[in-house]
């Protein structure tokens, strides 16, 4: 399913103000809006976190991901994770920090059907 921007929701008539503060609200918002969308994304990249997870026990870690337009609404494109520790080195990049458990969220609703 569609991840879609805070500007688009926001064009749409819903008070947001980040895509990653509430969590739940949000992805809740972008179901309500679900249109015959396209899955996205891969369930490796699911796996790849579950299973770090559990070597690592990660409680936050680095999101990041694309901003992609389609027709005439913004969409988030999460392609990747990081822990804490990596230094992100080109600030052109798109990231935000979030609990693991918000990562998970996320990803799998953009993986779902």
């Amino acid at each position: 399913m569609i991840l879609f921007t805070v500007d688009t929701l926001n064009k749409r008539g819903y008070n947001l103000k980040y895509e990653f503060e509430d969590v739940d609200k949000y992805l809740q918002i972008c179901k309500e809006l679900q249109e015959n969308t396209p899955k996205v994304g891969s369930s490796k990249l699911l796996a790849e976190l579950m299973e770090d997870i559990g070597y690592f026990d990660y409680k936050e870690i680095y999101i990041f991901f694309e901003i992609k337009n389609v027709d005439a609404f913004e969409y988030i494109y999460i392609y990747d994770y990081a822990d804490l520790e990596y230094i992100i080195e080109d600030s052109k990049e798109n990231f935000a920090k979030v609990k693991v458990e918000d990562a998970i969220k996320l990803i799998g609703f953009q993986l779902s059907e």
